[in-house]
């Protein structure tokens, strides 16, 4: 352990506490991130790091494309202060892939899995904390127990205590679930189950449907390429007796989040899908552009008004779909360069058989379509990481074993 200890640099150092507090303290892990990237600018003196980074500048430039759009759009935002804000809020576009990659030099083996259970380790003690807090205060108010999946001990009231954003902590949460069944059989397969189960079960305190709904779908995907009968008709009666207990009066909370707001015909659906004519109507009056970084807000919430959607207007929603928010806000030219950086890294993780970021990278898609997920600096750091790992573990899987051992 000592030993271990001393091996880690200080760029080791910042990102581990990057990994660590990305689902538990946004406020401390944008700390760590300043000071992983200022530490990797410092690495810049090597000779064989700017080597590095020239060797792998055009992957670097794809990662920064989402950048330089946010830069681009300076010039159309609605103010100088705004466009500056989303432009520094951008920075993990580049930040991130650029010091990840810098840690190769540091390692000499991928540490893709070690980076995965640090990250892990994170979630596992958020989620720690949120159930420990809903428990105690069930026992302090001397409530029922079953209140734990009520509606005041879900979703963002669970979260409320680390402050984090529902949708983003579960998509957090599935990045680690897909790593865990990824490397099922690698050893410790039945501690891996049982911390998968634990993290599913937060999932559905938590209803994150977003992640919830991509993770069955891949399992059904995977097991019907495996051809794995048995386990499909024992997974979907896991899934009926779920939907008969949510269905239950007693469970009013779950009833209502996954089954009457998933429905489109319910008065109480969840309207965000109706919603999307706001952004698409805002696309349509600025095609080409888009209507500018901030524009596009006040423009979608005069639409709300205009459509008599109270609770979006004064909640002042976004388009709850980035694909939409690229259009309404950057236009044509927006959406097509974000297709078009999503469709590069989907080809590199295939080129390179990197199937664990080829799923990762499809949660991400799935996610945009009912959230905007790179409006907040946190999506960013989630898809930053992401990009900034592939393209690690594609240059670590590459370098020779001499370029291993140059220590420089």
């Amino acid at each position: 352990m000592v030993a271990l200890i001393r091996k880690i640099t200080i760029q080791d150092f910042f990102f581990i506490g990057f990994l660590f507090f990305l689902p538990l303290n946004e406020n401390v892990n944008t700390w760590f991130l300043i000071g992983f990237f200022l530490s990797s600018l410092f690495a810049l003196k090597k000779k064989s790091n700017r080597q590095l980074l020239i060797d792998t500048k055009s992957l670097l430039i794809i990662s920064s494309i989402l950048f330089f759009l946010r830069l681009g759009g300076l010039f159309n935002a609605i103010s100088f202060d705004v466009g500056l804000k989303e432009l520094v809020r951008s920075v993990s576009f580049i930040a991130l892939p650029f010091s990840i990659l810098l840690l190769i030099r540091k390692h000499k083996q991928n540490q893709i899995l070690f980076f995965f259970k640090l990250l892990t380790a994170g979630v596992l003690t958020a989620i720690i904390i949120c159930w420990t807090y809903s428990i105690s205060a069930v026992v302090r108010n001397n409530e029922p127990l079953l209140n734990i999946i009520g509606w005041k001990r879900s979703n963002e009231y669970l979260t409320r205590i680390i402050d984090m954003h529902p949708p983003y902590l579960g998509l957090i949460i599935a990045v680690c679930i897909i790593y865990l069944v990824y490397r099922l059989n690698d050893g410790r397969k039945w501690l891996k189950i049982c911390v998968i189960v634990f993290l599913f079960l937060f999932l559905l305190n938590l209803a994150a449907r977003n992640a919830i709904v991509f993770l069955i779908l891949v399992l059904f995907v995977h097991l019907l390429l495996k051809r794995k009968w048995k386990t499909i008709i024992f997974t979907l009666t896991i899934i009926l007796g779920f939907g008969i207990v949510v269905n239950d009066k007693q469970a009013n909370f779950f009833r209502r989040k996954y089954i009457k707001m998933l429905n489109p015909y319910d008065e109480l659906a969840d309207q965000r899908f109706n919603r999307f004519k706001a952004s698409w109507n805002i696309f349509v009056e600025y095609p080409v552009f888009g209507s500018g970084m901030g524009n596009d807000d006040l423009l979608r919430v005069q639409k709300y008004k205009a459509f008599g959607d109270t609770l979006a207007y004064e909640s002042r929603y976004n388009a709850h779909n980035q694909y939409l928010e690229y259009l309404s806000t950057f236009g044509i030219i927006g959406l097509l360069l974000f297709l078009y950086v999503l469709y590069k890294f989907f080809k590199l993780s295939l080129s390179h058989r990197e199937y664990l970021f080829f799923v990762l990278l499809s949660m991400f898609c799935f996610a945009c379509l009912s959230e905007s997920i790179l409006e907040r600096e946190l999506g960013i750091k989630i898809f930053g990481l992401i990009v900034g790992l592939l393209i690690y573990s594609i240059k670590m899987n590459r370098i020779t074993p001499i370029e291993q051992n140059d220590k420089l």
